[in-house]
């Protein structure tokens, strides 16, 4: 589970519910219901509005349940979250698959680069999720500017 150490709460906001459990500190997108779904550059793709502030277990995770979002933070990722397995402090971070993160841009035909940050250490990253400001990857098109 990754670990939110520092969110700016002062952004926080709830989302009208869930649709399964909701891990914290990972990313999450919002389904066509508008109810949090993990973000990814892949399937779907579902890209990312926010971080969880909280956990929600999948005891206690119903279709109404809110969900507390918030747009920045500094988060500590477990190794199995990011994409490599660790980050390069000065790397930015983008969204990765099912709501984690890498630092390899995305270059693969109709998956999304979104920037959400940058790594301030192995497996910490500073993040700031800008959901209006998303890149499709096209074909033919490798160096989509980010």
């Amino acid at each position: 589970m990754a670990y939110t150490k520092k969110a700016d709460t002062t952004v926080t906001v709830n989302v009208p519910g869930v649709s399964s459990a909701i891990t914290e500190g990972l990313l999450y997108g919002l389904n066509s219901s508008g109810q949090a779904i993990p973000a990814d550059n892949v399937t779907g793709p579902v890209p990312a509005v926010g971080l969880a502030v909280k956990g929600i277990t999948a005891a206690n995770a119903s279709a109404g349940s809110p969900v507390a979002l918030t747009d920045r933070g500094i988060v500590e990722f477990l190794t199995s979250e990011i994409a490599g397995g660790a980050f390069t402090a000065g790397a930015t971070v983008f969204l990765g698959t099912s709501g984690g993160v890498t630092t390899t841009k995305p270059t693969t035909n109709g998956y999304l680069v979104q920037a959400i940050g940058t790594a301030i250490s192995t497996t910490k990253a500073v993040i700031k999720v800008v959901p209006g400001f998303i890149l499709a990857q096209t074909a033919g098109n490798s160096n989509v500017g980010i």
